[in-house]
């Protein structure tokens, strides 16, 4: 459902830019961790699970955590 809802995203007119990050990725080992920690300082940033970043001025303003709360987030802002 990703795709979808993203691919929708994108056709809107002022989107912004999506990245993705595959945390599989060896380089991407240290985002990991059994408790999430959500913060602007990379270097204490972790997640647990799937999660979503909204980032605005350098700072997180909107994460989403779990594909429930991401497929909801994702079919909000695609409409």
């Amino acid at each position: 459902m990703y795709d979808k809802y993203i691919t929708d995203y994108k056709k809107k007119e002022n989107h912004l830019k999506v990245y993705e990050i595959n945390l599989n990725e060896s380089f991407n080992k240290d985002f990991i961790a059994a408790t999430e920690n959500i913060v602007n300082d990379v270097e204490n940033f972790k997640v647990s699970d799937e999660t979503l970043l909204k980032i605005k001025d350098k700072k997180v303003e909107v994460h989403k955590t779990g594909s429930n709360e991401i497929n909801a987030y994702l079919k909000e802002i695609s409409k």
